[in-house]
């Protein structure tokens, strides 16, 4: 997708970002139609997927060069089409449904490895194991479906590893199929390995601002499947702790990984709200939303007034969100509801691109790397030779893009000790701050002096 962008329009930054807001943007409407699926109510499934574009840490994906987002896009539009599937009466709806889950299936294949058929191949084989074991009877025509149209996914992923091994060969092939997918299960990857406890120590900081409600959504969920079990609570019990439990499992762990399970923490956390507020009166919850949807864009309004007298050059960016958040005030005194709520969705999404090319940048500052590759240039013209020492993934990508190819690399074990060269290496020190982002040095060698 990134790959796409960048060709139709070139190399920057918000080509490198489209594939991911886009996903972002699609996550947030498929979660809206999958709560409609599992029989939320409108403004229950609307809150979902307000609620999945404010989460934290999925809205921060969302506005990054990463895959993470775009693969949480792909996995639940498998299981939306699948889970769609099953609740379809009709053949030739649940046909196309059924190729839907296909689609999202090869997204994610070729988005992150195997890892795409197995977040909703795990979410969907628990699902069909506990009714099977609920009803007490084999469902097959389901399972034979899962099988069958997962088939079709891997024809253009097969296309593409033919052609990637053809172009790059066997060791680029190997490193596509294994190191990048089943490697990070296996622990190959050393980097990324950690303990299976990992994801309990930061427990705090994953689901924010929304992980309080979710043990609502669960008590919720068991205690409908323990009345009379319905295919939408279980696969919504699924959808969550299946896809924690496989990363629970892997070797090798990162917060970003848990990405994909933010839809259905959301569906969880609404289904909460819906319980600790059904019995609040209809009326009453009106009234609190409007008041939250008023003093919000009240906020919008100030934060943005604030951002243009810090950045000047913003104010062209700031004109629609103010517009939008003033209708949407003026809109709610006259009490001209419907419209208000449009005017405060469409304040909300102009927001959120202004506050991007606004505050964001200000508070990534210290850790954009374009600083660093400008001055590796202006040495390599100079005929130095720079090498990337110990590298990660994320250098190894900067450095394609902010250079346009691929820089030699240097292991540090195998150094000589006598070579002139210059290292572009990583290294904390809080004694001795970096001078570019993301604790980056440029180290000159055999001196060892820092440029």
């Amino acid at each position: 997708g990134g790959a796409l962008f960048m060709t139709l329009f070139g190399v920057c930054d918000w080509t490198a970002k489209a594939m991911s807001a886009l996903s972002f943007t699609g996550s947030g409407v498929l979660t809206f139609l999958l709560a409609r699926k599992l029989d939320f109510e409108k403004g229950t499934a609307f809150l979902a997927s307000i609620m999945l574009g404010c989460s934290i840490s999925f809205f921060s994906t969302g506005r990054t060069c990463v895959v993470d987002s775009t693969l949480s896009f792909f996995v639940l539009l498998a299981v939306f089409g699948f889970f769609s599937g099953m609740k379809e009466n009709r053949p030739t709806r649940r046909w196309l449904y059924d190729l839907l889950y296909s689609a999202g299936v090869a997204g994610g294949i070729m988005t992150k490895g195997l890892l795409g058929l197995a977040l909703p191949g795990v979410i969907l084989f628990f699902t069909l194991a506990i009714l099977d074991c609920l009803e007490r009877r084999l469902h097959w025509r389901r399972w034979l479906e899962l099988a069958f149209f997962s088939l079709p996914a891997l024809i253009p992923v097969a296309l593409w590893l033919l052609k990637l091994y053809h172009w790059l060969g066997f060791h680029d092939w190997y490193a596509a199929v294994y190191d990048n997918s089943i490697g990070r299960f296996t622990g190959s990857q050393s980097d990324h390995a950690e303990p299976f406890y990992y994801y309990l120590k930061y427990l705090p900081q994953l689901f924010q601002p929304w992980l309080l409600l979710i043990p609502f959504g669960l008590f919720r969920i068991l205690r409908n499947i323990r009345r009379g079990h319905s295919s939408a609570d279980v696969f919504l019990l699924c959808a969550f702790l299946a896809q924690l439990l496989l990363f629970t499992l892997a070797s090798g762990k990162r917060l970003v990984y848990l990405i994909p399970v933010y839809p259905p923490a959301v569906l969880l956390a609404a289904a909460g709200l819906d319980f600790l507020t059904g019995k609040v009166p209809e009326e009453r919850c009106r009234v609190f939303s409007r008041i939250g949807a008023v003093i919000l864009m009240i906020l919008m309004i100030a934060a943005e007034i604030v951002l243009t007298v810090l950045n000047p050059p913003s104010v062209f960016w700031a004109v629609l969100p103010v517009l939008s958040a003033a209708a949407g005030l003026l809109l709610f005194c006259r009490r001209k509801t419907p419209a208000a709520w449009f005017a405060f969705l469409s304040a909300l999404i102009f927001f959120l691109p202004f506050c991007e090319g606004t505050l964001l940048p200000m508070l990534n500052s210290d850790n954009n790397l374009r600083p660093l590759f400008r001055r590796v240039e202006r040495l390599r013209k100079e005929g130095k030779k720079v090498f990337l020492c110990n590298p990660h993934e994320r250098i190894l990508g900067a450095a394609v893009y902010y250079t346009g190819n691929p820089m030699p690399v240097r292991k540090m074990k195998d150094y000589d000790g006598r070579t002139p060269e210059v290292w572009v290496l990583r290294k904390k020190d809080k004694r001795n701050p970096a001078r570019y982002g993301d604790h980056f040095r440029l180290i000159e060698m055999p001196a060892g002096t820092e440029l």
